[in-house]
């Protein structure tokens, strides 16, 4: 029985982190997609007062540079979110094998 109330509390503390996780990876999406939107509304006030085509094209440059940036932190962020998901969804596992000692399958 103690065994159980042991794996129990592990796979509890699994499913804490991961919601942690999530809520940490949505606080993060959240506050790119409200910078992105701040920066778009910036960039269409720039392009408004544009005087020249030159000007215009080189506004239109740095935003889409600035949104390929933005992406990339959205892929960092999702790469992050993945990682941790996989650490904390291998953890509970990884432990229950270090108490069994190494199970056949895993050894050479």
């Amino acid at each position: 029985m103690s065994e159980a109330r042991e794996i129990g509390r592990m796979y509890m503390n699994a499913a804490s982190d991961v919601v942690a996780t999530i809520a940490d990876h949505s606080c993060k999406t959240a506050q790119v997609a409200g910078n992105n939107t701040m920066q778009s509304f910036a960039y269409l006030y720039r392009l408004a007062g544009a005087k020249t085509g030159m000007e215009a094209i080189e506004i239109s440059d740095a935003y889409c540079r600035n949104q390929i940036g933005a992406l990339g932190l959205h892929a960092n962020n999702l790469i992050d979110l993945t990682l941790r998901m996989r650490s904390i969804c291998l953890a509970p596992s990884e432990c229950r094998e270090a108490d069994e000692g190494a199970s056949p399958a895993h050894q050479n």
